[in-house]
């Protein structure tokens, strides 16, 4: 079983599989050790142009909250992109705003010294 393989799962633009709604995640957390929700920029990109969307991702975050999950958001490419994730309380973001791809080695090297902005990742 998955939840006892000491791992974490991270689901990646939840709303957007098919045939799972918001009212499926207990069930789906019950069957995989879910820690996290990314967003990913499509996601976000339809989310910033339809109010209804936007109000779902937030009900989204909320409900990975009240499940003890952290919330992460990949292209994170502005500093408009960057103030609405804070604003929804994502915990961490990856995208250019926040640094530029970098190598194997680089990352490695970073992340080895502690410093998890220079290796793409940063806490928001």
């Amino acid at each position: 079983r998955p939840r006892d393989w000491s791992s974490d799962v991270c689901s990646s633009d939840l709303l957007m599989v098919s045939g799972i709604g918001i009212g499926d995640l207990p069930a789906l957390d019950a069957d995989l050790p879910l820690t996290e929700l990314r967003l990913g920029g499509a996601l976000l990109d339809a989310a910033a142009g339809d109010d209804s969307l936007g109000r779902a991702v937030a009900a989204l975050i909320s409900a990975a909250r009240g499940m003890h999950m952290k919330v992460s958001a990949t292209d994170a490419d502005t500093t408009e992109r960057l103030l609405l994730l804070r604003s929804l309380g994502v915990e961490r973001v990856q995208g250019l705003a926040v640094s530029a791809p970098v190598s194997g080695p680089e990352f490695i090297a970073s992340v080895s010294r502690g410093n998890p902005f220079t290796a793409g990742l940063q806490s928001i």
